[in-house]
């Protein structure tokens, strides 16, 4: 933990801290992060420990994560955060009167439809992981757009293949009451989930974590927070992408797409927001492709809505559901367009070839020959290595 091993003398209150919100309900992540955003503020505390922070000192921090913001170099949802932190935390302690004086508020999106993540910057992603780890966890996230502690918390028994791809469960808290678990169906990442568990070092404990570390002396341990971020940060700079890429900005970029292909009770019930939610309302703005295609349509210039979704290719043969872009079943092997087809035509083609060449007589007796030369050049070779070394030996004595 990067707070202990900062501020050693402050890392008991920290863990007790960890503790009552563990034994609260609350996912390993969520905590990981409240605790991520108490070292920041008190990396600007100036020396001065959490347990001694007065009504100024909660002031000045979050006076200067405003400025911050106000100046463009942090966004509305960080200051929130720490707003969130400092109340949950000295309230905790009993000192709710350090935090009573402010509210959260509402942060408001501030996201344009240029900030969310197109699919060709989530296929140049997709590209850019080194693992399959890597590449279950980014397709999943982008097809569900579910929340990182509900994914981050997800063991391997949470993930259900049948024959439309496969069912994921999500838990909104480290529990295992059915009441805070929700289901999903998955289909373009079923093939990633697939390929992942079959390399999973604990693929036989169905209770082991989804997302292990893979290296480090930490290595088959439980993900956290601050890994996902930072390989997420890892893989965009691979793919070349420029924009912010960021957790969140996964479920931003799916509640939008959604929004403008289904209703908003649809839409509510995908991403796990609770009935009469306001939550649909924030994505409205960046949703409003729908309008633009009613007007065109109303003119007669536009008759079919152009927006794709992420796009699957079910083999005829297995029913395995692979990527639109596979050439072959990555199950089966079998050719699934055109040109895949055709390749494998020529191989044929080009094996008949091979095949006759081998039940031609005159070309055995030409290839045994060539073979027989190869070895007598090989024995030449040898007896020359060999000559050089006594010689170089003799020189020696």
């Amino acid at each position: 933990m990067r707070f202990k091993k900062h501020y050693p003398d402050e890392y008991d209150v920290i863990k007790e801290f960890s503790d009552d919100l563990l034994a609260e309900g609350l996912s390993e992540l969520r905590i990981g992060s409240y605790v991520e955003y108490l070292k920041r503020i008190r990396d600007i505390a100036e020396g001065k420990k959490l347990t001694e922070f007065d009504k100024s000192d909660v002031r000045g921090v979050i006076n200067h994560y405003q400025i911050l913001c106000n100046r463009g170099d942090l966004s509305d949802s960080t200051v929130f955060e720490v707003k969130k932190t400092l109340k949950k935390f000295f309230k905790w302690l009993g000192k709710e009167e350090l935090v009573s004086w402010f509210s959260l508020g509402n942060v408001e999106n501030k996201l344009s439809p240029a900030d969310l993540i197109t699919e060709e910057e989530f296929k140049k992603m997709l590209s850019a992981c080194q693992n399959s780890r890597d590449r279950a966890f980014l397709s999943l996230i982008y097809e569900t757009g579910a929340r990182i502690g509900e994914i981050g918390s997800m063991k391997i028994k949470d993930v259900i293949f049948d024959e439309y791809g496969a069912v994921v469960w999500f838990s909104l808290r480290n529990t295992s009451s059915k009441k805070h678990r929700r289901k999903l169906r998955v289909v373009f990442s079923a093939q990633y989930l697939a390929a992942w568990l079959k390399d999973h070092p604990l693929k036989d404990d169905p209770e082991a974590p989804l997302w292990v570390k893979l290296s480090g002396k930490n290595r088959l341990q439980h993900v956290e927070y601050n890994d996902i971020r930072a390989q997420l940060k890892r893989i965009a700079k691979r793919a070349g992408i420029k924009k912010r890429i960021y957790p969140h900005l996964f479920r931003h970029t799916r509640a939008t797409r959604l929004l403008q292909q289904v209703p908003e009770i649809v839409g509510a019930k995908f991403m796990g927001w609770v009935p009469g939610t306001k939550m649909t309302r924030v994505y409205i703005h960046l949703a409003d492709q729908d309008v633009e295609n009613a007007i065109l349509n109303l003119y007669g210039l536009k008759t079919e809505n152009d927006s794709k979704d992420l796009e699957v290719r079910k083999c005829p043969r297995c029913d395995f559901i692979n990527d639109a872009e596979s050439r072959f079943c990555s199950r089966c092997g079998l050719p699934l367009n055109e040109d895949a087809l055709k390749e494998v035509e020529e191989w044929e083609r080009q094996k008949a070839e091979a095949m006759k060449l081998l039940s031609n007589p005159e070309f055995l007796a030409k290839f045994m020959s060539m073979m027989q030369e190869i070895e007598m050049i090989k024995q030449i070779y040898k007896e020359l290595r060999k000559n050089a070394q006594v010689g170089r030996d003799d020189l020696q004595k």
